[in-house]
């Protein structure tokens, strides 16, 4: 396999390593992707309903994985069964009752599945993280309103909520081990002053109705607001926290708990969003790179909150003509900039909790295939 580099690349091996390909017959054939998968994994996809469940067969005689890891090991399953549950809950009871063996818990039900003494491991990861769409035409495409925004709800309180109290404030965006540059940045973010926030509005024209809501050239302060089921309890009670404070500030407000695939059909397909917490993760930051800035979704590209960030940009050109570490100074001050203008606001991280019955495992990122060992 030979790789040729359009432009410089400072992660290179760690993004390789992250990096899925498809074989030979699946680039030939791209339909064939929409239904099927072409590689040499030691699952094959026999099933999939997307957004309901999947069915996976275990490739018999594979025996390429890392360290020469193969499929004749004891206690390699011979079908994966994927589910798709939208409830957190849901799924800790049925971890609980044993008729699922596997599943990512992250809010208040952690503490009963610790409990309970089921299998677990941990993998460091953001959950909450509130994006602004920067759209023509979108409110939060001006930066007083997402500074407002950012300003009137108490990062520290969501972060206690959508953790049950478990969590931490995250210091950067690109957090999954192995992190390519441990730093901080998230001290540019605005600090929290809804007195502030409701006085820049009025300077900035942003007058309060009789009704409460905020009015601007004969246009409403109205946002649609969008968060991932997946937070389960705790992100919906966090949403509820920030909803009323954007109230207070004088903005109507359009709240919606999603699934996953309806996020990203909207994140991605339709952009009829103005706020969405829906948290990326990574362990390089210059993975990120496509979705901070260059083009939008309606382009072609993958930046779908359309931010274009001059100051971000700068200091990612810069490091990225640096090798991996080197560069982590100027990655760091990247972010920075993102934060500090609210671009995206990263206000919540967890040990994310892969629980276990019936089942052992390792994640790295994602459920390692090849460590999975059913007992019993």
């Amino acid at each position: 396999m030979t790789l040729e580099l359009a432009s410089p690349a400072p992660f290179l091996f760690e993004s390789i390593a992250n990096l899925p390909m498809v074989c030979q017959p699946g680039l030939d054939d791209r339909d064939s992707l929409a239904e099927g998968t072409a590689g040499t994994g030691p699952f094959v996809l026999e099933e999939a309903a997307p957004g309901e469940n999947y069915t996976y067969q275990v490739r018999e005689g594979y025996s390429w994985g890392p360290d020469g890891a193969s499929t004749d090991e004891t206690g390699t399953p011979e079908t994966i069964q994927v589910r798709v549950i939208p409830n957190e809950t849901t799924s800790a009871n049925e971890l609980v009752a044993g008729t699922v063996n596997a599943a990512q818990v992250v809010g208040s039900d952690t503490d009963r599945l610790q409990s309970a003494g089921l299998f677990a491991v941990e993998t460091p990861a953001i959950i909450g993280e509130q994006w602004h769409n920067h759209a023509a035409g979108r409110p939060t495409s001006d930066p007083v309103v997402r500074t407002a925004l950012t300003q009137a709800v108490d990062l520290s309180e969501l972060q206690q909520v959508v953790t049950a109290g478990n969590g931490a404030e995250p210091d950067q965006l690109a957090v999954l081990p192995p992190t390519g540059c441990p730093g901080g940045s998230i001290d540019a973010l605005p600090d929290h002053d809804p007195e502030g926030a409701a006085a820049a509005l009025d300077d900035a024209g942003w007058t309060v109705g009789d009704d409460g809501v905020r009015t601007k050239d004969g246009e409403q302060l109205r946002v649609r607001f969008i968060h991932d089921a997946t937070l389960g309890p705790g992100g919906r009670a966090a949403a509820e926290i920030a909803e009323e404070a954007w109230v207070a500030l004088g903005v109507e407000v359009e709240a919606a708990e999603l699934p996953q695939a309806q996020m990203s059909e909207i994140l991605f397909g339709s952009g009829d969003w103005d706020v969405a917490w829906e948290p990326v993760n990574v362990s390089t930051p210059e993975q990120l790179v496509p979705f901070l800035s260059g083009p939008g979704i309606a382009d072609g590209g993958t930046n779908f909150a359309a931010i274009d960030n001059a100051d971000y940009s700068a200091a990612v050109e810069t490091a990225t003509g640096k090798v991996g570490a080197e560069g982590c100074d100027d990655w760091m001050a990247a972010e920075e900039a993102l934060f500090a203008s609210a671009d995206v606001v990263p206000f919540a991280s967890n040990l994310v909790r892969t629980f276990g019955n019936g089942a052992e495992f390792e994640v790295t990122g994602s459920l390692v295939p090849t460590s999975i060992r059913m007992l019993g």
